[in-house]
Parts: structure tokens; C-alpha cells; sequence
């Protein structure tokens, strides 16, 4: 009989279920930050207007059938790479988290405090870790 991902879970030591879960959290955040590339390379595409889609928003919830605040969050995030370039690395490496790179992504978001975060960057990215 064949075993389900439970089954396999709980066969697991806990040292295998530890280092699993260390793997599994920095997949995840060279994934988030591959997903964020693509959203802003096909934001500069204009990728969304092949399908029809009215922006990126949108393209990205028709893609992965979420909601739209994922969406919006994604695309935010997205647009924090070309303000912090070095964020990208941060979370691709796994250096921050993906609450910590979404953090980033909403400061940069905010015109009030975009134009400092040049000398801040570098900085902020240290806090995130």
C-alpha cells in the first residue's frame, strides 16, 4: 500500500521532519521571489494584456485562482524590487522571510518615504533579517 504525505510525515524522526521544514521554508522564498520577478517582467510586458486582463492584478488571480489581496501583495512586492534591487537576493537566498520581504515591499510602497530609501536600504534589509 502506497503511503500519503501524512502517512510519510509521521514517519519521520525529528530530525528529518527539522531539516525538511528548513528546505521546504527556503523553497519557498526562491519561489516568492521568482513569482514577484515574473509578476514585475510581465508587468513590464504588459504581459496581463495577451488574456485580455485589465493589469497584473488580475492576471496574477486568473493564474493562481487566489484571491485578489495575494494578488495585490505579490504585485507589491514585485515593484519593491526595482526600489530595493538588493531585496531580491535577500529573499531568493533565503536571508529574509517572506513576511519580512512583504514588510519591505509595504514601506516601499509609500511615496512619503520612497526617495530615502536609497541610503536606507541596506539597513532596513539588516533589520528584516
Amino acid at each position: 500500500m502506497q503511503m500519503g504525505l501524512v502517512d510519510r510525515i509521521a514517519a519521520c524522526d525529528d530530525d528529518v521532519l527539522t531539516t525538511r521544514f528548513r528546505e521546504l521554508e527556503l523553497q519557498r522564498r526562491s519561489i516568492e521571489a521568482e513569482m514577484a520577478g515574473i509578476v514585475r517582467e510581465g508587468e513590464r510586458r504588459a504581459l496581463h494584456t495577451v488574456d485580455g486582463h485589465r493589469s497584473m492584478k488580475q492576471w496574477v488571480t486568473a493564474q493562481t485562482n487566489g484571491p485578489s489581496a495575494d494578488a495585490a501583495r505579490l504585485r507589491k512586492l514585485a515593484r519593491a524590487f526595482d526600489v530595493v534591487p538588493e531585496l531580491v537576493d535577500a529573499l531568493s537566498n533565503g536571508r529574509i522571510g517572506v513576511p519580512q520581504a512583504n514588510e519591505v515591499a509595504r514601506v516601499t510602497s509609500n511615496p512619503r518615504v520612497r526617495d530615502q530609501l536609497d541610503s536606507m536600504a541596506t539597513t532596513l534589509l539588516r533589520h528584516a533579517e
